[in-house]
């Protein structure tokens, strides 16, 4: 089908340009990239502009309570905790405790060690029990960008602990552009493909997928 809309291809320097613009909630997040980037899986960290726009998102939405699947270094965490006002919470939930020591030392340095919470060990077992025994009251949103092949899962356990209203933001859904191709055979993609599949048809929610770094997928539950 031919689009007759505007389309603006993002080459190197119209990216370095939105990174350039979207300014950081938190001083610290300059280091938190600068460390990363010299580590070997330095590409799973979000990019500038999107953490810019996941604090906003929060501060808009005024999230109090927030939860994020695999914390990696801290980046995203850190951005989405900076926009919580005085007794919010950032529960985030990881496997690795190299990094998440790493991000521990960052959340430090940003002044948010009361603020986010770090969960180590298994994401499904601990989202799981973090969602039936909570007593934080209502999740207003989730993050997820954890292992693919456990998508749905966390999607699931987000809609059970999410307040109406509240919102699931689902990234990498363009699997760096082999969401399109069917015979990529990926564990980890194909899990994103039937999950973005369900969602399109999922009655409990409204969805719309954002062309942001590997694709974004922001979801409000009804």
């Amino acid at each position: 089908m031919k689009h007759s809309m505007k389309l603006t291809p993002v080459g190197i320097e119209l990216f370095q340009f939105l990174e350039d613009v979207s300014i950081m909630p938190n001083e610290t997040l300059t280091q938190v990239a600068l460390e990363t980037s010299k580590l070997p899986d330095a590409v799973m960290q979000i990019p500038k502009h999107q953490g810019a726009f996941l604090y906003l998102l929060m501060k808009l939405t005024k999230a109090n309570h927030i939860v994020e699947l695999g914390c990696y270094t801290g980046y995203s965490a850190i951005a989405m905790a900076s926009a919580l006002s005085k007794g919010g919470k950032l529960v985030t939930f990881d496997i690795d405790q190299k990094t998440s020591s790493l991000a521990e030392r960052y959340f430090k340095l940003a002044g948010l060690e009361t603020t986010i919470e770090i969960q180590l060990g298994n994401a499904v077992e601990k989202f799981r029990y973090y969602v039936e025994h909570t007593v934080n009251g209502p999740i207003d949103a989730v993050f997820i960008d954890a292992d693919k092949v456990n998508y749905e899962t966390y999607y699931e356990l987000a809609l059970k602990g999410l307040k109406s209203g509240g919102m699931i933001l689902l990234d990498n859904a363009f699997r760096d552009g082999e969401i399109l191709a069917p015979a990529i055979k990926d564990l980890g993609t194909q899990a994103v493909r039937r999950l973005i599949v369900k969602i399109r048809n999922d009655h409990r929610v409204e969805a719309t997928m954002i062309p942001m770094a590997d694709g974004l997928y922001l979801i409000r539950k009804i």
